[in-house]
């Protein structure tokens, strides 16, 4: 379902920001929760700093919401599939835009470790090659 004018503007709220420069993507915290276990044996709880990218997480939907840089899909997503690469530390993570059902998307993400900090970049977000 669409992101609601109550969502954009909690987010705005927490993020101090005007208006927002891009999408707003909605992650059900299952979801969230889900993937941090699979790679990292971690919960959101387990999270201390999701201030990068911009991670907000609202307790009256139980979603965490994220307005990505060069984001090419809109509204909420649903993951699908994902994995680390060990020899560059990326993470790439599968996903479908519930707009554009007929469309896969990846998003790669690359480990802050190696500037030795934590957390990920955002390294690209493209379509699937077909």
């Amino acid at each position: 379902e669409p992101i609601t004018e109550e969502e954009r503007a909690y987010y705005l709220q927490k993020t101090g920001e005007e208006r927002m420069f891009g999408d707003l993507f909605r992650l059900p915290a299952w979801q969230v929760n889900g993937i941090l276990m699979y790679y990292f044996g971690l919960t959101a709880e387990d999270v201390t700093d999701w201030s990068s990218p911009g991670w907000v997480y609202n307790p009256n939907t139980d979603c965490y919401y994220l307005v990505p840089p060069g984001t090419l899909a809109h509204g909420s997503v649903d993951f699908y599939d994902g994995y680390y690469n060990e020899l560059d530390g990326t993470l790439s993570l599968y996903y479908k835009n519930r707009v554009e059902r007929d469309r896969d998307y990846v998003i790669t993400l690359l480990s802050k470790k190696s500037a030795g900090d934590t957390g990920y970049y955002i390294r690209s977000n493209l379509p699937v090659a077909e």
